[in-house]
């Protein structure tokens, strides 16, 4: 689909293509932000016997984002010192680098 709009006798041609893609990528990177937030405040007390919810959140409030896909995972307290990088990136899709060396370092202690 291709809009036509003419001023001063000039043609301009606006590929709607674009401007629905710049759109949805503005509406898709918000999407996730929000997702982020919401992860990080929601109450995982029904679903998380080992709490798992509270010892991320002692590494930090941005860590508890991860809670849901770890208890998805079947990641719970009890399994942290066994978990390696690559079972973080994988089966928890923690992508950020410093977000499992982390995790990694303070399920060793």
């Amino acid at each position: 689909m291709v809009f036509e709009t003419v001023k001063s006798g000039c043609c301009y041609v606006v590929s709607a293509y674009v401007l629905v893609r710049t759109q949805f990528r503005c509406t898709t990177c918000r999407f996730l932000r929000d997702l982020a937030k919401l992860k990080q405040i929601a109450d995982y007390e029904c679903c998380d016997p080992t709490h798992l919810d509270d010892w991320l959140k002692e590494l930090g409030v941005e860590f508890r984002q991860y809670t849901y896909q770890m208890l998805k995972s079947g990641v719970d307290r009890r399994v942290l010192r066994f978990l390696s990088d690559e079972h973080l990136l994988k089966d928890c899709g923690i992508v950020n680098g410093i977000h499992r060396l982390r995790i990694l370092e303070s399920a060793k202690r």
